[in-house]
């Protein structure tokens, strides 16, 4: 054999098992994304039209979303509710939980919140579980319609529930 043939010979060693891998490779992505795809649930868009006590299991979060849904119901009545307080802005908190969708994401609800007295909350955290009672109340939320608009231009309102917390619980 000459040295031309042995050195082609074993180029062709070298370069055939590299060819099949790279081509190898980006055949087994391409299909490997095709079939991830298919087997991978999609992302839910929106709930809108669904019924919310088959995607909510948790019932801490289906009492806040009752008092939205029913504020006639429950204002000017006490109840008792768990959840917990999150600091919404600087000088405020709201009451709610977070609870999980069908699609493993993550969401909240919340109930705007007033103590009848600040102390209520000295040694409550944002972790802590607790058992609140108080009053359901509401108020009148106004604003434009989007935030470029000045408060005059076609400006709309909300009745927005708020939990007028009387006392307050650890559970854990």
């Amino acid at each position: 054999m000459k040295l031309n043939e042995k050195i082609n010979i074993k180029k062709a060693l070298i370069v055939f098992p590299i060819v099949l891998v790279m081509v190898g490779g980006t055949l087994v992505g391409a299909f490997s994304t095709i079939f991830l795809n298919d087997s991978v649930p999609q992302k839910q868009e929106s709930v809108v039209n669904q019924n919310l006590e088959d995607i909510i299991k948790d019932d801490k979060a289906l009492k806040i979303l009752d008092i939205h849904e029913n504020l006639d119901q429950y204002k000017d009545k006490e109840v008792t509710l768990e959840g917990f307080f999150l600091d919404y802005d600087k000088e405020s908190k709201v009451f709610g939980v977070e609870f999980p969708l069908e699609d493993g994401e993550m969401s909240m609800v919340a109930l705007s919140t007033e103590l009848e007295d600040k102390k209520l909350l000295d040694e409550i955290k944002n972790t802590d579980l607790v058992k609140a009672t108080g009053v359901i109340s509401s108020f009148e939320d106004t604003h434009p319609e989007d935030e470029e608009q000045t408060e005059t231009e076609s400006d709309h309102s909300h009745i927005i529930p708020q939990f007028i917390v009387k006392d307050v619980e650890i559970i854990r």
